[in-house]
C-alpha cells in the first residue's frame, strides 16, 4: 500500500451463521458464532472517494492504542448496514456522520495486517479479522454526499458526541478528540446511531460560555443539532489510572439524563471502557430497558442488614437509577448508629451489582463506642475501599497495620497519616469490625477532587501568563492544599519581586461538579510602593555609596520619572535585592572581611514608600598567611607563585582564591591530567588575622588522545572539521585544546551546536573524544526589492554558499541594480589554501554609483592571502593586492569644483594597490555581541603602476560592553572608532587636463579670483575617488547628516568663455563674471550673482578661489564637496534587545568626527561634526538592515534637519 494514503472501511462480505438470514444476525457478525465462521473483514488504504469529516484521525493517538483502534475501524465497516454508509454499487463506501458535509478533507493511519476487534462485550471471544476481497453490495439506499444536517435512516437515531475534558497533569490532550472519533465510530458500527459532523458540534458548543455545560445547555445543544441527545463525557487521569465519566442528556426535557462511570487501569482498558460505554449510549437511545440491579448487598451493618436491605427503593430486579440510589444511601446513613454511608457498583453482563457499605458508629477507631477495637485484637483483615482513581496497592504500600498481628491504636493513628501523606485523600476513616476470625479493619478514603479550572482575578498590573508560569498547581491534578498555599505564596513573592509589596493574594475553591473543582486566585494589588532609601547599618569598611555603587536595585530619584520605564528605578523587587546583598558580601570577603554578616532586609512600608535597612557585622579583616601546595610534589613553589594571584601578606581575597584554583586545574589539565581536581584547604588564625591556604592537587593519571570521532557532519567532510582541532590523536590530552577547539569550529559558522565528550578506553592512560556537530544550512538564495535614502529603488539578487562542497571554500554572486547603484560582484576564497594554513580569496566587481556631484564608474580584481594569527582565529594577518579602473563623469557640463573637474577631463584612471592588513575579533556574537572588542589597521600603497599614487593608514576598533542589570536585558554599549590617513604622491601635473594652453595668468597679480586648473586648489592633490567623505551610515558613517555630505568643500567653477573675448582654459567661481581691469591690466572675476547656473543662484552673493572652510564661502551653495585626504569617525552607542527570536535590536546613539584636506588636523575637536538620534538594526535573512533617525548637532544652513535613512547590508563596526 502507498505511504501517505487513508485508512478506509470498505464493504464487508460476511458469511451468516448457518441456517441464519436475520439482519440482526448480520449486524453482529465479527463476533464469534455458534457452529458458523466469523465474519471477514477487509480494510485497506486509500483516498475517500467522497469528502467527509467521520474518518477517525490516528496521527494525534498513542502507538500504543494504533493496532487496537485500526480493529475497530475494521468493525465499522463491517457492522453497519448499507443504508448508514450510503454505499452504491461499484464505490468506495465511507463511514458517514450525520451532518457530515462534503469535504475533501482527510486523515492518514498506519494499517495493520492482523488487528483485534475491541468491540466486543466483555467477556465475549475476540476475533481476529483477516483481508478478504471485497464485492460490491447494492444493499440500502444511498445517504447524499451533500447531505447536510441529521441525517435519519430507518431505526437509527443521531447523537451528537462532544470533546472528552481531558484532565491530568500529563500531556493528554490529544485523547480530547480521538476517544470521541473512536465512540462515534463505535456508535455507527452498531447500525443503530448516527453522529453529528464534529465540526457542527464545536461551532454550536463554542456559542455555549460555560466549562461544563449545564443538562438545559445540553438539551437546548441536541435540539440545535437536531439530535436525539448528547454525550458529554471526561476523562481524569490520576497516578496512571484513568476514570470514564460521562452523562448523556436527551434533547426531550420530559426524558431525564443519565450519569454513566467507569474506571481504567491503563489506556488499552480506557478504550475498553468506550465499548461499554457505546452499549449503554445504544441501550438509551434505542428505547431497550435499563440496566436493572441483578444483586443487592448491604455491608458493615450486623444484624441490621438485613431490615436496611428491605427498606431501600432500589431492590433487585428495579431499574437501575443513581438519583435513586443516592437518596436509599442518604436514608440509610440518618439512621440511629449509623456514621456513614457509601456505594459501590458493578457492571455485569446481566446489569448492575450495588452494594451499600455501612459504618457503624461503634465501628470507629478511636471513639471508644462499644469497645469494638481494643488494643490487642488480632487484625484478621484489612480493607481499602472508595478508591477510584488511586489503586489498593499504593495505599496498603502505607500502612503498616498487618493481617494476623495484634491492632495496635498508636501504629494505626501513622497509617492514617501515611495514607494521608500521599496528597490524594480529602479524608481518610478507619473502622473495625469484630468477625469470629478477629478484627477487620477497613480504611475508608474520599479522594481530593480533580482541578479543573484555575482563575486569576485582581491581577490588573500583572500579566496572568505571567502568574501562570510561575505556578507549579495544574489543571488535571489533585486538590493538594499544602501545594495551594505554596502557589498562593508564589503569587505574593512574584507582585513583589515586581514592586507591589504590599500585594495580598488569597485562594477560594468552587466546586463544578461531582469530584471536580475550580480554584480562584484573588489578588489584592495594593499600591506600588517607590523605594525611598536604602540604608546600611554597622558599616565602617565601606561607605554606604560604595556598598550600594554595584546594587541593580536603585532608590528613586527626582529624575526616575524620565528613566524608571527602562532602568526599573524605585522598584523593590525582593529576588534583585538578594541578589545585591550577595554582592554586599561578595564585596567585604573580596576585601578581607571573611566572617562578616549581612541582615535580611527590613523593609518598612509607609504612605512615602518603601525605607529598607541592612544590618552588617563586618568583623576583622584577614590576610593571606602561608600558601602551600600538597599532591604534587614536583610543584615549583616559585612558579606556583607566578600563577596563582594570592600574595603572601596581602589582604585577603575569596574571589581571587577562587580563580587560583581554576588557574591550577587548567595548569593539569591542559598538560593531559584529564581527571585532576584541585580542593583549596584554608586554615584561619584568629590571633593572627591570617588565612593559611593550602591547594591540595589531586593529579591522576595522564591521558592521551587515542582517537577523536566525529559524528552529525552529514555534509561537511572531516578534514573541514579536524583541521580546525587543536587536540591531534596520539597526544596528551589538553583542556584548553577542547576549548579552543570550540570555538575556532563555531567559527566557521557551519554548524548549529558542537560538543565534546571524552570516553574512556581498555587502556587506562588512553582515552577516545568525540566531536559531536549539529549541521545548519549555509547556502542561501536571495533576490527582492528595497529602497535606501542613499541608492532609491534597488533590485538585488544573491547566491551563496559558504561551505561549497562541504570542502569549506566560500562562493559568492550578487547584483544590486537600481536607483543610483549597479553593482556585480563574484568572490571565492579557501580557508585553507592547498592544504595550507594561508586563506587565499579572490573577487571580481563591477560598480556604477551616482554620488552628488559626479557618477563613477569602476571595475577591478582583488586577492588576499591570509594567514591565522591566533590558535583560536581570532586574528589574523593579510597580503592584499587590488587593480582598478575608474572613470569620473559630471553630467552637469563642466560646473564643479576643481578636484571635479580634473577627474572628469581626466578619463579612465587605474589604481594598483598593494597593502597588509591586520583584524582582530574577540565578539561573543558577530551580530548581536555583549562583550568583546574588534580591531583592525591596514597599510595600502598605490603606485606599481597605474595613475593613482599614494600611501594610506586605516585603523578601526570598536569596544563591546555589556550594559547594567537595571538596564534591557542583552543591551550593549559600544564604542568605535575609525581613522585613515592618506599622503598623496601625485602631482597636479599628472592630470591630462586637454586645455588650450594661455599665459594670460602666469604673471602673479595678473589674475583675481580666476586661474587655470593647474593654479587652482593646488592643495588637493589626491585622486578624487581616493579621498574620504562622511554622513550617512556605512563604513564612513556620521549619522545625522547626508551620505557623503561631510567633508572639505571647494567652490563650484564655471569656464571662460573665448567667444566673449575671454582668455581660453580659465575657471572662475559661478555667480561671477569674467571682466578686464584696464587699469591694473589684469582679469577679474567680478561678483553679479544675478543666475541661474553660470550666473549663480541669483542671492547676490558668491565665493572666492581662496575660501576653503564653510564660514569662509560667500555662498555656501555654490560649493561642491571634495572630501579629504584623512578622516576620523567615532561613535558611542547603546544597542537593547526589541525582539531576540527575530533578531530586531533598537539602538540610541551620538557620532562625531569629520574628514580633513591636506594639512589639516584630523584631532581638532571643535572642527568635528556632531549627531545624535535613534534606530532600529534588524539581522534579516538578507543581512543587516537599518532605519535610522538621526539630529545633526548646530547644522549649516545647507544641511536638512532631522535626516532619516535605510539601508541593507553592513553598518560599519
Amino acid at each position: 500500500m502507498a505511504r501517505g494514503s487513508h485508512l478506509i472501511a470498505l464493504p464487508v462480505e460476511t458469511r451468516l451463521p448457518r441456517n441464519s438470514d436475520s439482519a440482526d444476525s448480520a449486524r453482529k457478525a465479527g463476533r464469534s458464532f455458534d457452529g458458523g465462521e466469523p465474519a471477514v473483514i477487509a480494510c485497506e488504504q486509500r483516498r475517500w472517494a467522497r469528502g467527509g469529516r467521520s474518518g477517525l484521525r490516528l496521527d494525534s493517538i498513542r502507538r500504543g492504542l494504533v493496532a487496537s483502534w485500526i480493529g475497530v475501524i475494521c468493525l465499522v465497516g463491517m457492522a453497519a448496514p448499507a443504508s448508514v454508509w450510503g454505499q452504491q454499487a461499484g464505490s468506495g463506501p465511507e463511514p458517514v456522520a450525520a451532518g457530515a458535509p462534503s469535504s475533501p478533507d482527510s486523515t492518514e493511519a498506519r494499517p495493520s495486517d492482523s488487528t483485534e476487534s475491541e468491540a466486543s462485550a466483555p467477556g465475549e471471544k475476540k476475533t481476529k479479522s483477516e483481508p478478504e476481497r471485497v464485492g460490491p453490495s447494492s444493499a440500502g439506499p444511498p445517504i447524499p454526499s451533500d447531505a447536510v444536517g441529521p441525517i435519519l435512516v430507518a431505526g437509527v437515531a443521531v447523537v451528537a458526541v462532544l470533546p472528552f475534558q481531558i484532565n491530568s497533569a500529563k500531556s493528554l490532550q490529544y485523547l480530547s478528540e480521538s476517544l470521541p472519533q473512536l465512540l462515534s465510530a463505535r456508535l455507527v458500527g452498531t447500525g443503530k446511531v448516527a453522529t453529528v459532523d464534529p465540526e457542527q458540534v464545536k461551532e454550536a458548543l463554542a456559542k455555549i460560555d460555560a466549562l461544563e455545560p449545564s443538562d438545559a445547555q445540553l438539551r437546548a445543544l441536541a435540539r440545535e443539532l437536531e439530535a436525539q441527545g448528547v454525550v458529554a463525557a471526561s476523562v481524569t487521569e490520576l497516578a496512571g489510572r484513568y476514570s470514564l465519566d460521562a452523562r448523556f442528556v436527551p434533547a426531550d426535557k420530559t426524558s431525564r439524563g443519565r450519569s454513566l462511570s467507569w474506571s481504567a487501569g491503563s489506556e488499552r482498558e480506557l478504550v475498553t471502557r468506550l465499548g461499554d460505554l457505546t452499549e449503554q449510549v445504544v441501550a438509551i437511545v434505542s428505547g431497550a430497558d435499563p440496566d436493572r440491579v441483578i444483586s443487592l448487598q448491604v455491608v458493615g451493618a450486623g444484624d441490621r442488614g438485613e431490615s436496611i436491605r428491605r427498606s431501600v427503593t432500589s431492590q433487585a430486579g428495579a431499574a437501575y437509577d443513581p438519583d435513586q440510589v443516592e437518596a436509599d444511601r442518604a436514608a440509610i446513613e440518618s439512621g440511629d448508629g449509623i456514621a456513614r454511608v457509601s456505594v459501590s457498583t458493578e457492571r455485569r453482563a446481566g446489569g448492575v451489582l450495588l452494594t451499600f457499605n455501612v459504618v457503624r458508629a461503634d465501628a470507629i477507631v478511636g471513639t471508644g463506642a462499644g469497645g469494638a477495637a481494643r488494643s490487642g485484637q488480632v487484625v484478621a483483615d484489612i480493607r481499602i475501599r472508595g478508591n477510584r482513581r488511586i489503586e489498593q496497592d499504593a495505599i496498603r504500600s502505607r500502612i503498616r497495620t498487618k493481617a494476623g498481628e495484634p491492632l495496635n491504636r498508636g501504629k494505626l493513628a501513622k497509617d492514617v497519616q501515611e495514607v494521608y501523606a500521599l496528597g490524594f485523600f480529602r479524608n481518610v476513616y478507619v473502622y473495625a469490625e469484630e468477625s469470629p476470625e478477629g478484627l477487620t479493619v477497613t480504611f475508608e478514603v474520599e479522594e481530593n477532587p480533580v482541578i479543573r479550572q484555575i482563575s486569576i482575578i485582581g491581577n490588573d498590573s500583572v500579566d496572568g501568563d505571567d502568574i501562570r508560569d510561575i505556578l507549579t498547581l495544574t489543571t488535571g491534578s489533585t486538590l493538594d492544599y499544602p501545594l495551594l498555599h505554596e502557589n498562593e505564596e508564589r503569587i505574593s513573592a512574584l507582585y513583589r519581586q515586581k514592586g507591589y509589596y504590599l500585594a495580598e493574594v488569597s485562594f477560594s475553591i468552587s466546586e463544578e461538579s461531582q469530584g471536580s473543582v475550580s480554584v480562584d486566585f484573588d489578588v489584592d494589588e495594593g499600591e506600588k510602593l517607590k523605594l525611598r532609601s536604602i540604608q546600611f547599618r554597622g558599616n565602617a569598611a565601606f561607605s554606604n555609596k560604595e556598598l550600594l555603587r554595584s546594587f541593580s536595585t536603585k532608590k528613586w530619584r527626582w529624575y526616575s520619572f524620565a528613566t524608571s520605564w527602562f532602568d526599573q528605578t524605585g522598584t523593590y523587587s525582593e529576588p534583585l535585592f538578594a541578589r545585591d546583598l550577595r554582592e554586599v558580601e561578595k564585596k567585604y570577603t573580596d576585601d578581607g572581611y571573611l566572617q562578616v554578616e549581612v541582615s535580611q532586609p527590613l523593609v518598612d512600608a509607609t504612605e512615602e514608600g518603601l525605607f529598607v535597612t541592612i544590618d552588617i557585622k563586618e568583623g576583622p579583616q584577614f590576610r593571606v598567611g602561608e600558601i602551600e601546595v600538597s599532591g604534587d610534589q614536583t610543584m615549583d613553589l616559585d612558579a606556583l607563585r607566578e600563577r596563582v594571584r594570592l600574595n603572601q601578606g596581602d589582604v585577603f581575597n575569596r574571589s581571587y582564591l577562587t580563580a587560583d584554583v581554576e588557574a591550577l586545574e587548567r595548569h593539569y589539565t591542559d598538560r593531559g591530567f584529564f581527571l585532576a581536581t584541585v580542593q583549596p584547604l584554608t586554615r584561619l588564625d584568629s590571633q593572627t588575622k591570617t588565612v593559611d591556604v593550602q591547594f591540595d592537587v589531586q593529579k591522576g593519571p595522564l591521558y592521551f588522545v587515542r582517537t577523536i570521532n566525529i559524528s552529525g557532519n552529514t555534509r561537511t567532510i572531516d578534514p573541514v572539521i579536524r583541521r580546525e582541532m587543536q587536540v591531534v590523536e596520539g597526544q596528551l590530552y589538553s583542556a584548553r585544546g577542547i576549548q579552543i577547539s570550540t570555538q575556532r569550529i563555531r567559527r566557521l559558522g557551519f554548524f548549529e551546536d558542537i560538543s565534546f565528550d571524552s570516553k574512556p578506553t581498555d587502556d587506562p592512560s588512553q582515552l577516545d573524544l568525540g566531536v559531536n556537530v549539529v549541521e545548519r544550512p549555509t547556502g542561501s538564495f536571495s533576490f527582492g526589492a528595497g529602497f535606501s535614502s542613499q541608492d532609491g529603488l534597488v533590485f538585488t539578487a544573491s547566491l551563496a554558499q559558504s561551505n561549497l562542497f562541504g570542502r569549506g571554500y566560500f562562493v559568492n554572486l550578487s547584483i544590486d541594480v537600481g536607483g543610483s547603484t549597479n553593482r556585480y560582484v563574484a568572490s571565492l576564497s579557501d580557508p585553507y589554501f592547498l592544504g595550507s594554513q594561508f586563506s587565499l580569496a579572490g573577487s571580481i566587481f563591477v560598480t556604477d554609483v551616482q554620488f552628488e556631484s559626479f557618477r563613477q564608474y569602476q571595475q577591478g580584481i582583488n586577492f588576499s592571502l591570509g594567514h591565522s594569527l591566533a590558535e583560536d582565529n581570532s586574528a589574523r594577518g593579510a597580503l592584499n593586492y587590488t587593480y582598478r579602473s575608474r572613470e569620473v563623469q559630471q553630467d552637469t557640463g563642466i560646473f564643479a569644483a576643481s578636484p571635479i573637474i580634473r577627474e572628469v577631463l581626466q578619463g579612465n584612471e587605474s589604481a594598483s594597490i598593494l597593502g597588509v592588513s591586520y583584524t582582530r575579533d574577540t565578539r561573543d556574537d558577530r551580530f548581536t555581541a555583549i562583550s568583546g572588542t574588534n580591531f583592525g589597521a591596514n597599510i595600502e600603497y598605490a603606485g606599481l603602476g597605474g595613475f593613482a599614487r599614494f600611501l594610506r593608514f586605516e585603523a578601526r576598533g570598536a569596544w563591546y560592553m555589556g550594559a547594567p542589570d537595571f538596564l534591557f536585558d542583552r543591551s550593549t554599549f559600544v564604542l568605535s572608532t575609525r581613522i585613515g590617513y592618506a599622503i598623496p604622491f601625485n602631482q597636479l601635473s599628472d592630470w591630462s587636463l586637454n586645455l588650450p594652453e594661455t599665459t594670460a595668468c602666469d604673471v602673479p597679480g595678473s589674475c583675481v579670483n580666476v586661474g587655470q586648473l593647474n593654479q587652482i586648489d593646488t592643495d588637493l592633490r589626491l585622486p578624487l575617488t581616493e579621498r574620504y567623505f562622511l554622513g550617512g551610515i556605512g563604513t564612513f558613517q556620521l549619522r545625522g547628516y547626508r551620505a557623503r555630505s561631510v567633508g572639505p568643500r571647494r567652490s563650484i567653477l564655471r569656464p571662460s568663455e573665448p567667444l566673449l573675448g575671454q582668455p581660453a582654459g580659465l575657471f572662475y567661481p559661478v555667480g561671477t563674471e569674467l571682466e578686464r581691469d584696464a587699469t591694473n591690466n589684469r582679469w577679474v572675476a567680478v561678483c553679479q550673482d544675478t543666475g541661474p547656473n553660470a550666473t549663480g543662484n541669483g542671492n547676490g552673493r558668491c565665493n572666492n578661489l581662496n575660501d576653503k572652510n564653510v564660514d569662509q564661502f560667500g555662498d555656501v551653495f555654490e560649493t561642491d564637496v571634495v572630501g579629504g585626504n584623512s578622516f576620523i569617525s567615532s561613535s558611542f552607542e547603546y544597542r537593547f534587545p526589541i525582539s531576540e527570536s527575530v533578531g530586531l535590536q533598537g539602538v540610541l546613539f551620538v557620532d562625531a568626527g569629520n574628514a580633513f584636506y591636506e594639512g589639516e588636523n584630523l584631532f581638532d575637536v571643535t572642527n568635528w561634526r556632531y549627531g545624535y538620534g535613534g534606530g532600529v538594526l534588524w539581522f534579516s535573512p538578507f543581512g543587516p538592515l537599518q532605519l535610522v533617525l538621526g539630529f545633526p548637532v548646530d547644522p549649516e544652513v545647507f544641511e536638512q534637519s532631522p535626516v532619516f535613512e535605510f539601508s541593507v547590508g553592513g553598518f560599519g563596526l
